[in-house]
């Protein structure tokens, strides 16, 4: 199994407007296979004593194209976690019921 591909997310401001995310997945340059159904970003600190869950299904993320795995994590106002190295990952699942996890990494949020 692959592993999922590291991003780091460029750091915000306690308190400030995160921009979201868009994302387009592609498997070796071509579609994916199957088309996406749902997924899910999570944040958490590293003691997981806080989190955050955004998804497709809760009105957070947009699939803006199921077929060629388009989709865009919502700006959120103002960002709700506290002050220092937040760990995110992003799971999609896809019409034939598969899971996987294709995205994870850090978001530095600064103190204001």
């Amino acid at each position: 199994m692959a592993r999922p591909a590291q991003v780091t997310l460029p750091p915000i401001v306690n308190g400030d407007t995160w921009d979201g995310l868009s994302v387009d997945f592609s498997s070796t340059g071509s579609a994916l296979v199957n088309s996406l159904t749902s997924v899910r970003m999570i944040f958490h600190n590293a003691d997981d004593s806080e989190t955050l869950t955004l998804s497709s299904i809760g009105g957070d993320i947009s699939i803006t194209s199921a077929a060629s795995w388009d989709f865009t994590v919502d700006p959120i106002t103002p960002f709700p976690l506290s002050p220092g190295t937040q760990y995110w990952n992003i799971e999609t699942t896809d019409s034939g019921g598969l899971i996987k996890t294709y995205l994870i990494g850090t978001i530095q949020i600064l103190n204001d």
